[in-house]
Parts: C-alpha cells; structure tokens; sequence
C-alpha cells in the first residue's frame, strides 16, 4: 500500500512540474494508446476503429485517476466520504451542464484532482445558501454548455438538460442539505463561466 501511495504521488509530482512548464507529459494519451493498439492487434476484425478506442478509453483512464488520486487524498486527510460525494455530484451535475474542458488529458486530470482535494480539504460545516442560488443561476443562464459533441446524444434537448441540472441543485438545496454536494456543484457550476476553445479529442 505504501509503495502504491508513493507511485502515485510521485507520478502527480511530475505532472505538476511538466505543468508548470507548459510541457505536455501526455501520460493518459501514451496508455490509451498503448491499450488501443494492444486489443486492435488481439482482435483487429471485430473491434472498433483504433481512434474509436483510443478516445473511449483516454475517458476512461480519464475518469479512474481522478477518481484514484482524489481518493487517496480523501483517506489521507480522513474525508473519504466526503470526497466521493464531491465526486459524483460534480461529475453527474458536470454531465447534464457540460462546462470547459482542458486540451491534454493529463491536465484535465491535474486539474481536476487538484480541484477536488481542495474542496474536501476545505470542506467546512455551514455553507451559505448564496452558494446554492449562484449555482442555480449560472445554471439557469449558461447551461448546457459544450456538451453536444461530447455525448451525442439527440434524444435529450438543451431545455431538459437545463431543467436536470437546476433541479440536481435544488433538490439538494431544499432537501439533501449536504455541504459537500454544495460546494461541488458550485465548483461545477463555475466552469461553465470558462470560455470553451477547444474539447478533448
């Protein structure tokens, strides 16, 4: 476990440090890629095309180190409850509101690890409720936002992606009462003030 603990710290220290240079480690990238080539050439016939499968699994190692270095730092700092709440609240309020995404994989996971270490290691017992009806309006105005080449999906309209996302808020607003929800949506909500250049892939 400890030797676990160390990996990942010191994988996280280099990101940081290519980061603040403005290089690009391109650590998902090179194990999407990697494992795409890997089942292409175990199955070439009736897999999906290489590209399909490097951009469906760069989401998906995407998701599991955020998720992975949150983690670890939400035990390390006794919050782990918390820390998956923040988790998966922001990640389903994230996927009905859409918001800005980073260009390289790497940085978006930097990012948003960073991002949720800092509210749950912030995480205090009275949040006000100001933090609610901002939610609600950056929601009300802006959402969804840049969501449409990411999912694809057709059957779901701007307006019910719109009512989803303001109603996640105020139901835990109204109802649920949870700190950590809060502040996750809040952090959430913000980046859909970000102007969005460019999506991964």
């Amino acid at each position: 476990m400890r030797f676990f603990i160390f990996y990942i710290d010191s994988k996280l220290k280099d990101m940081v440090i290519y980061f603040l240079r403005g290089e690009e480690v391109l650590i998902i990238e090179k194990i999407s890629s990697k494992t795409a080539k890997y089942i292409k050439n175990i199955n070439e016939e009736e897999t999906a095309s290489y590209e399909v499968l490097d951009y469906g699994l760069r989401i998906i190692y995407n998701g599991l180190a955020v998720v992975l270095i949150s983690m670890v730092f939400g035990f390390i700092i006794g919050r782990p409850i918390d820390t998956l709440i923040i988790i998966i609240s922001f990640a389903t309020l994230r996927y009905f509101s859409g918001g800005y995404h980073l260009k390289e994989s790497d940085s978006c996971v930097l990012v948003s690890s960073m991002l949720i270490c800092v509210l749950s290691a912030v995480l205090m017992n009275n949040i006000p409720a100001l933090l609610n009806i901002l939610s609600i309006a950056i929601l009300l105005i802006l959402a969804p936002r840049d969501i449409d080449s990411q999912y694809r999906n057709p059957a779901l309209s701007n307006m019910l992606f719109k009512f989803i996302s303001v109603s996640l808020v105020t139901i835990n607003f109204l109802f649920v009462h949870s700190d950590a929800v809060t502040i996750s949506f809040f952090a959430q909500s913000l980046t859909l003030l970000i102007p969005n250049k460019k999506m991964i892939g």
